[in-house]
Order: structure tokens, then C-alpha cells, then sequence
């Protein structure tokens, strides 16, 4: 993007440092602090709405009125196609990396 604006490209995607290990601290202690505070954020949440029993009430007592039980049918072709326009990126968390569903 900046080669079509006539722009330099920067030699360094992170922040201007002169040490890489208290540039690796400042990421762990962003990151924790973040982490930290989503923390909290859904502790008062649950406290505000009665704790955990609440959401479980909840739950237990609101089944969906409606269920599914009418589906479209879908050709291979059809299927083959949404797979293959998947995104490609997966984590260590999916139970099948992206790659290895659309090669198959």
C-alpha cells in the first residue's frame, strides 16, 4: 500500500525500541492488563444480574419455542464451492485446520 502512495516502507512493523526484551514486557504487560480487565469487567456482570444461577435459571427455563426442522437441500457442487471460499487461517484450537477440510 504505501509503494502506490509513493510512500517508504517501514523497516519494522513493531513500535520504535531499542531493547527487544522490554519491548516484549510492554506486550505482556498490555496484554495482561487487557486480560484483566475484560476479567473484571465480566465478574460485575454476573454479579450485577444474581451470579451464575441467574444465567442458569435462564437457561434451564427458557427452552427455544422454535426448533428447526426444515432444511434446503444443497447440491455437492454447492457445498464443494462455500468449503473451497472458506478463509484459509486457522488456530490451534479448531478441531480441523482449514487447509486439511478444503484439500479434502
Amino acid at each position: 500500500m504505501n509503494d502506490l502512495l509513493g510512500k517508504e516502507k517501514s523497516s519494522s512493523t513493531f513500535p520504535a525500541h531499542e531493547d527487544q526484551g522490554k519491548l516484549a514486557d510492554s506486550f505482556i504487560q498490555f496484554f495482561k492488563e487487557k486480560h484483566e480487565k475484560i476479567y473484571q469487567e465480566i465478574k460485575e456482570n454476573i454479579a450485577a444480574n444474581g451470579g451464575f444461577d441467574h444465567y442458569r435459571t435462564v437457561l434451564e427455563d427458557s427452552p427455544p419455542d422454535e426448533k428447526m426442522v426444515l432444511f434446503c437441500e444443497f447440491s455437492e457442487e454447492e457445498m464443494t464451492g462455500i468449503i473451497k471460499s472458506m478463509n484459509k487461517k486457522h488456530c490451534i484450537l479448531d478441531p480441523l485446520p482449514a487447509n486439511l477440510v478444503i484439500e479434502f
